[in-house]
């Protein structure tokens, strides 16, 4: 059986061109704006505006955000 266990902490993410975060999210929420979101494999996806819901919990856990290409504020949870 699968459990799942509620977030204990919520912070914002630092977004870096080159820095992968030392911990990494659980999930994200984010604010409107675009996200240059980098995957396991170092690739690039950009997320246009309007594409991830803004105020929820996306279970995604990236790499790092690229400052480049970011304009939203993500928060990451944990």
């Amino acid at each position: 059986m699968i459990k799942t266990v509620p977030a204990k902490t919520l912070k914002a993410l630092s977004t870096s061109n080159s820095v992968d975060f030392a911990d990494r999210p659980r999930g994200i929420i984010v604010t409107a704006g675009t996200i240059a979101f980098v995957n396991d494999d170092s690739s690039v996806t950009n997320i246009a505006d309007g594409v991830l819901a803004t105020g929820i919990v996306h279970p995604l856990c990236p790499k790092r955000i690229n400052a480049t290409g970011t304009t939203a504020t993500i928060y990451g949870v944990y």
